[in-house]
């Protein structure tokens, strides 16, 4: 048998079988990934509790395995895992819970960049059409029908857990959430109607430069000056710069 082949014998049975003289090497990677899962959905944790998160952790494994050697990435299907449960359909908010903390610990795990607030001197000696923006590690969107943001908080915060918690209706929210990293930490704020359809613009238009922007404010009687203020308080514009071309990484 050949090196290659070898491997993919032995990793086959570890991921698949508990016989064979590889049951210490299956128990050890069945106790890795649960514990991967649990640092990704640490609320999804606490909502299942420890035995049926286990369940739920082994079944998505034999659905999904694993296709990645970074365990940090594993997991990218639990939420839809998780809102695919007959036994869950009763708490559809716990599969938000479980895409928002996905997302999170995504954004949390992207390369760092540099914030250059100086850049911003371009909107002064450039004309519009020639300066593009370069947004914080991670910033998108992501609509939600529950407010995941504010159950996660709450479970960090065990007083704020009454018993009528989840009965409350103000946890249907139907909103859309921009997050974004500007430091450290990832954060999050909910959009108002009147500036989510611009920042759709933004991030699913092909790399608009900032007089593109600026024409679609005014078609939509939107004050862009505030927005622009508001990104740079906030870091979640990293940079202006001029050039043809655009990255969002």
């Amino acid at each position: 048998m050949s090196l290659t082949n070898w491997q993919t014998h032995f990793v086959h049975a570890v991921q698949t079988s508990e016989s064979d003289g590889h049951s210490v090497y299956h128990n050890n990677f069945v106790l890795t990934q649960r514990a991967s899962l649990a640092t990704t959905f640490p609320t999804v944790l606490a909502m299942l509790g420890e035995d049926t998160f286990a369940s739920a952790a082994h079944q998505y494994f034999l659905r999904f395995g694993k296709e990645s050697f970074d365990w940090g990435e594993y997991g990218a299907h639990f939420p839809t895992f998780l809102d695919q449960q007959n036994a869950l359909s009763d708490y559809p908010y716990i599969a938000e819970v479980a895409q928002y903390e996905l997302v999170v610990h995504q954004v949390n795990r992207l390369p760092n960049k540099t914030f250059n607030q100086a850049s911003v001197g371009l909107l002064q000696t450039h004309p519009w059409h020639e300066i593009y923006f370069d947004f914080a590690p991670g910033l998108q969107l992501l609509p939600l029908v529950f407010d995941a943001p504010f159950i996660v908080r709450a479970h960090a915060e065990p007083e704020a857990l009454t018993e009528d918690f989840f009965q409350q209706p103000a946890l249907q929210v139907d909103a859309t959430y921009l997050i974004w990293r500007p430091e450290l930490a990832t954060q999050i704020e909910q959009l108002n109607d009147e500036y989510l359809g611009l920042w759709q613009f933004v991030l699913n238009a092909a790399a608009p430069n900032l007089q593109e922007i600026a024409q679609f404010s005014e078609q939509h009687q939107l004050d862009l000056m505030p927005w622009l203020h508001h990104l740079m308080q906030h870091k979640q514009l990293f940079r202006c710069y001029s050039c043809a071309k655009h990255s969002r990484s």
